[in-house]
C-alpha cells in the first residue's frame, strides 16, 4: 500500500479499477498536479477526472454547493 502521494503517482500504472476523481483547483491539502498525473498514468479504462475551478479540499462543504 503506497504511503504518500508520490508513491501513488509512481505506482499509478498498476491501478486499473474504475474511478471518479473530483479535485478543487484551490485545494491546499492535496496536490492538483499530483492527482492529474495519477489520472494520466492509470491503466483504468473507466476513469473520470473533474477539476472544479476555485474550490478547495472539502468539495461538499463549499458555499457554492
Amino acid at each position: 500500500m503506497p504511503q504518500s502521494g508520490t508513491e501513488m503517482v509512481e505506482n499509478a500504472d498498476s491501478f486499473h479499477k474504475p474511478y471518479l476523481l473530483l479535485q478543487g483547483t484551490a485545494d491546499q491539502i492535496v496536490s492538483v498536479e499530483g492527482n492529474t498525473e495519477f489520472h494520466r498514468r492509470t491503466r483504468s479504462t473507466d476513469k473520470t477526472c473533474i477539476l472544479m475551478h476555485g474550490l478547495y479540499h472539502e468539495l461538499l462543504h463549499e458555499p457554492e454547493y
